[in-house]
């Protein structure tokens, strides 16, 4: 009798302890399960196992990673942030919590509500956390802040083309606050790491010939603009490079002063291009023509969607895997389909993408068509058109 009681119990106590184990592997069947959903790009099965692991299992370790998974299928921004905002307040031994709330922070960026997102990227505190507030400072006037962003950035990240983003925006930012000299000597700095610029240096010419042009040396701003024009003429920078020419042009200044450093880092033209087209704009008109030009390439350059003047893209995939990406292309490129889809790589990722469609229209038909082929990812995308974009 004392057995059996002993025995009944062990299996109480066994019945206790295994419970909570018991519902952890069920969690983790069912997220195994949507995993797999997902990987078959099967998403909206996938979804709905991820909400069955979030509504059955609460108290599961999985619990976080369903909801960071349906922060990737979701395309309501509201439900997005519902999920994230689950991450960020309930999750804070996530593996993947800063990552969850720098995304958050991406969301509000794309949504234009500024505040938010740099607040999302002061918690997240990763590397493209510190660009992107370095981003939102610049295009706000924050310019002191946007400085000092960049260089926590510069200090803890190892990733070099960041660094490079990092120098650059502090020299923006000294440009804006007519801080001529510190401009210059970080576009020294910046130079060390030129060679991981996503725009190959043709920024750090474009504000360095401003510098000096601001300081009144109109024969080395000649000569920087000169080189920039002739050896980036299809970039964004080189058609306000030529206005700043026709303005130096029309005020004689036609005499350049070699600046060495830009003869080492850059190729010297045989022939300076200070020719450039006339305008009618004053001065200030094309200055902010300008900018304007050049802030929508750099939130191009960020990786957002944003801007004024569009083409269209249908984008059908974002992967890290290049044989994904190469997978897809593939058969969509085949004499099947005959879609003129290319892959480019930005950010870490590969895209697979058909570019350059100017009919928004046409971009639906595409998309539509695509999608109905089991590409559910696909989705038209609005994008400025600058010639840097991709060109990494």
């Amino acid at each position: 009798m004392l057995k059996k009681s002993i025995l009944i119990v062990f299996m109480i106590l066994s019945a206790n302890i295994a419970s909570p184990y018991y519902n952890e592997g069920q969690a983790y069947i069912i997220y195994s399960q949507a995993n797999q959903l997902y990987r078959d790009k099967k998403f909206d099965l996938a979804k709905t196992k991820y909400i069955e692991l979030i509504e059955q299992h609460k108290g599961s370790s999985y619990m976080p990673y369903a909801l960071f998974m349906l922060s990737f299928i979701e395309t309501d921004y509201l439900k997005i942030i519902d999920y994230l905002n689950l991450i960020k307040d309930g999750y804070h031994s996530f593996k993947y919590w800063h990552n969850a709330v720098e995304k958050l922070g991406d969301i509000y960026y794309i949504m234009g509500n500024y505040r938010s997102a740099s607040e999302m990227y002061q918690l997240a505190k990763t590397d493209k956390a510190f660009y992107m507030l370095g981003v939102i400072f610049f295009a706000t006037s924050r310019f002191e802040d946007a400085i000092r962003a960049s260089d926590i950035l510069a200090n803890q990240a190892n990733d070099k083309e960041l660094v490079y983003k990092a120098n650059l925006i502090k020299v923006k930012s000294y440009v804006a606050l007519k801080e001529y000299d510190k401009a210059l000597a970080q576009i020294m700095q910046a130079l060390k790491f030129q060679e991981y610029a996503f725009d190959n240096g043709v920024g750090l010419l474009l504000y360095a010939g401003k510098s000096h042009f601001f300081r009144g040396e109109g024969g080395r701003a000649l000569y920087i603009f000169s080189v920039l024009r002739t050896n980036y003429p299809l970039s964004a920078e080189a058609s306000i490079a030529a206005k700043y020419l026709t303005y130096l042009e029309r005020n004689s200044i036609i005499e350049a002063h070699p600046v060495k450093w830009v003869d080492v880092y850059f190729s010297r033209p045989a022939e300076l291009a200070y020719r450039a087209e006339k305008t009618d704009m004053t001065f200030d008109m094309f200055e902010s023509e300008a900018e304007k030009t050049v802030r929508q390439s750099e939130r191009l350059a960020a990786n957002i969607v944003a801007g004024d003047i569009m083409e269209y893209i249908v984008r059908v995939a974002k992967v890290k895997d290049l044989s994904v990406a190469n997978l897809i292309a593939s058969e969509l490129s085949g004499p099947k389909h005959r879609y003129p889809i290319g892959i480019y790589f930005r950010e870490g990722y590969y895209y697979a993408e058909i570019r350059g469609i100017s009919s928004v229209e046409v971009a639906k038909e595409q998309a539509r068509k695509i999608t109905a082929m089991g590409y559910t990812d696909t989705k038209v995308v609005e994008v400025v058109k600058v010639t840097e974009y991709g060109s990494k």
